[in-house]
C-alpha cells in the first residue's frame, strides 16, 4: 500500500485582462495585464492513519 503526504497544495491561473473596444484589444496585445485567480488553496493530503503506510516509513513523519 502506498501513501502520499502533501501539504499546502494550491493551483492558480493567470487570466489576461482586456479593456473594452478596439483600443483595449490593441493595448492588451502590446502590453497585456494579467490577473491571478486561485482555483484551489491550502489542500492537505496524507495517510488516514499514521500506521497506514507500512512500506514507506519515511513518508509517515
Amino acid at each position: 500500500m502506498t501513501s502520499i503526504r502533501v501539504e499546502q497544495l494550491g493551483k492558480s491561473f493567470r487570466l489576461k485582462k482586456k479593456e473594452e473596444g478596439f483600443m483595449g484589444s490593441v493595448r492588451s496585445l502590446i502590453r497585456p495585464e494579467y490577473e491571478e485567480k486561485s482555483a484551489v488553496e491550502g489542500i492537505v493530503l496524507g495517510p488516514a492513519r499514521r500506521d497506514a503506510c507500512l512500506s514507506r516509513a519515511e513518508w509517515c513523519r
